[in-house]
């Protein structure tokens, strides 16, 4: 008997996934997950990541079709999904978890959709789950991009630097599939949805951005052109659009043509229904790059608590994990410079801790962001690899950790007096909630969602939000959610 084909799996398995088949775990935390990101669209308003997506979703046609998030502005699905997509990711604190960034290039896809369609908040949320499921088996089938080479004698730096390629097009696999579940795609439809997406999907471009130079504005993948691919891969579909309908399958499917360096299938079909990456998942509690949060959170203690001022710091010493070429970055020209750069969010953590700047949009306020202080901290800041990030990694993977939990770094902190304060964690807030000690809730989140969205809508707004995606479930017409995340109009 033959075996059945990968494509054939994931596109039955896509289109009879149903709202009872969710988890209840699984439900809370993509629930949370949503709650994270959209409060991340209505912080990106005003950021030039952010500014550039909603202008150029204008460009796309002005349809009265799906919101772009934050503004009193419409589009086509095409074009808020993109618009959104970018708003997710321009503030670079959206979630991590397996196999790396999620949220900003698959919720905006499935969202434009729902409210195109007004489909109610249980098939959205179905939908959503579905996709997000789908796009980590397929980045978790690329192999984990962090430590994932045949020599395990090599430190983490040597694994990172042997694999070439790596992207995160598997996003749109995930989203073609949530909104064809959506709109009750039987398996051939899926199946065109997945090869639209195999077909359009950006190349693997996350290592160029991390080993190249100055990072530009796109960081790892543009969010807004995966979930715009993911629209369109459905809407083919819908059409009537055949596609290739084995892209999982063969010796020159999805993988060859990623250039993916491993090959690992059975990531795409085992423990469907049981296993979810998203148990997972990782929040970011500054905005910031998450190798970045650790050093930043113990840089902003130390000065809280020693009630420092930043001129008085003679100079850091930074412990921290494997550092790639564009972290290294000090020109400072907009704000995706910043999160990028190791030494602009260690300088800002002491500058935020002195002047009591809540994480968030603030930070990268032209005035603060190119703050003199910070910029000439900037330069008094020092690092070297930290062995305590290999132990770290060794102790996650022993413990079945799918993505990173342990977060370690330490911080040496040199006063102009002659002090020295020294300070370390091997935790991080909200990045290591797969230790219980560290889990996360919605009163949490409610605290980063209020500091991300309330330069962009009214209290009231807010608290509607906050509520209504805590039983998103219970609401008939996605539609309606989409209008309580605008302006009051003028």
């Amino acid at each position: 008997m033959s075996k059945r084909l990968n494509t054939d799996i994931v596109a039955e398995y896509s289109a009879n996934y149903t709202y009872d088949m969710i988890p209840e775990d699984v439900l809370l935390k993509t629930k949370q997950v949503i709650f994270d990101t959209v409060g991340l669209m209505l912080g990106g308003v005003n950021l030039d990541k952010g500014k550039y997506g909603i202008k150029l979703a204008q460009s796309f046609g002005k349809a009265d079709e799906c919101t772009i998030v934050g503004t009193n502005l419409k589009s086509s699905a095409f074009g808020a999904s993109y618009a959104n997509g970018e708003l997710a990711h321009s503030l670079d604190a959206d979630i991590l978890m397996a196999p790396a960034h999620m949220a900003p290039y698959v919720i905006p896809a499935v969202l434009a959709e729902a409210e195109k369609h007004h489909k109610s908040g249980k098939e959205f949320l179905q939908g959503l789950v579905l996709a997000i499921d789908v796009a980590s088996r397929v980045g978790l089938s690329q192999g984990p991009f962090r430590n994932d080479c045949d020599d395990k004698t090599l430190t983490r730096s040597q694994q990172m630097a042997t694999i070439k390629t790596y992207g995160l097009g598997c996003d749109c696999f995930g989203g073609a599939v949530g909104i064809g579940n959506m709109l009750g795609f039987d398996a051939d439809q899926m199946k065109d949805a997945l090869g639209h997406a195999g077909f359009m999907l950006p190349e693997g471009s996350h290592h160029r951005f991390v080993f190249g130079p100055r990072a530009g504005m796109l960081k790892y993948s543009p969010a807004g052109w995966e979930c715009a691919t993911a629209v369109a891969s459905a809407e083919m579909a819908e059409m009537g659009e055949y596609a290739d309908r084995e892209i999982f399958d063969g010796e020159h499917g999805f993988w060859a043509m990623q250039a993916t360096p491993k090959r690992l299938e059975d990531w795409l079909t085992k423990d469907l229904g049981t296993y979810y990456a998203i148990r997972d998942v990782r929040y970011k509690y500054y905005p910031v790059d998450g190798t970045f949060q650790a050093p930043v959170n113990v840089t902003y203690n130390i000065v809280k608590e020693n009630n420092i001022k930043v001129e008085d710091i003679e100079h850091i010493q930074v412990h921290i994990e494997y550092m790639t070429t564009s972290f290294s970055n000090k020109v400072i020209e907009y704000h995706t410079d910043g999160c990028n750069s190791m030494y602009w969010c260690v300088a800002m953590g002491a500058y935020a801790a002195q002047h009591g700047i809540e994480p968030g949009p603030l930070w990268y306020e032209k005035e603060t962001m190119l703050n003199p202080e910070v910029l000439a901290l900037m330069e008094r800041i020092d690092y070297e690899e930290d062995p305590a990030s290999e132990i770290a990694r060794e102790k996650d993977n022993a413990e079945g950790m799918t993505y990173i939990n342990r977060r370690p770094s330490t911080i040496d902190m040199k006063l102009k007096d002659g002090r020295v304060i020294t300070a370390s964690q091997e935790f991080m807030q909200f990045m290591s909630c797969g230790a219980p000690d560290y889990a996360i809730d919605f009163d949490q989140l409610e605290v980063k969602f209020r500091r991300n969205s309330k330069y962009t809508l009214p209290e009231e707004k807010l608290v509607d939000i906050i509520e209504t995606i805590k039983h998103l479930e219970d609401v008939e017409d996605m539609a309606d959610f989409m209008k309580k995340l605008v302006p009051d109009e003028m």
